[in-house]
């Protein structure tokens, strides 16, 4: 606040612009008052606010929780045949077990083509990332597994990599550094 008017140092009344008119207590109404103005052990007074520049201080180094974070926002999402497929907490688990399956059904003998391996009444969907579904046969469904698994394995080595930099480079969440 530029004014404001103190008695015994304690402010009573702040201004942001100079008032025409102050009561003052036990003074009654000063009217056009100036800055300076005092009466006994009150003072109206303009207080001066100095702005000091200071540079911003620098950022903060970057640690391994950013490079884990940048990691886990890549892994959200991964690619198969052309299709986004969610990769994250209860899909990952899903795309392993369905990968497990997969490959029991490729032992068991199921063959290229056949979309219900998994079950003889319902030919095998996958659901992807924009809600629409594609069908698998056993080896795709092995093959789309082993690929998460790699999408995954990349990233974890990637960012172990970045967090063995020192420092953890600025650009360290750049396409250029992350497989795609």
């Amino acid at each position: 606040m530029p004014y404001r008017l103190t008695q015994n140092a304690d402010v009573l009344k702040t201004w942001d612009n100079r008032p025409s008119m102050v009561t003052v207590p036990g003074v009654g109404d000063v009217h056009c008052i100036e800055p300076g103005w005092a009466s006994g052990d009150f003072l109206f007074e303009r207080v001066v606010v100095e702005t000091v520049e200071r540079e911003p201080p620098p950022p903060a180094p970057l640690t391994s929780h950013d490079v884990n974070s940048e990691r886990d926002r890549r892994l959200a999402t991964f690619s198969f045949a052309g299709k986004a497929y969610d990769f994250g907490g209860e899909s990952t688990v899903n795309i392993v077990g369905a990968g497990t399956l997969a490959l029991a059904a490729i032992i068991n003998g199921a063959q290229p083509g056949n979309l219900r391996w998994a079950n003889p009444d319902l030919d095998f969907r996958w659901i992807c990332a924009d809600n629409s579904t594609v069908t698998m046969d056993a080896q795709t469904c092995f093959a789309f597994a082993q690929a998460a698994a790699q999408w995954k394995s990349s990233h974890i080595l990637t960012g172990r990599t970045i967090k063995d930099m020192t420092p953890i480079p600025s650009d360290f969440a750049s396409d250029a550094r992350w497989p795609s």
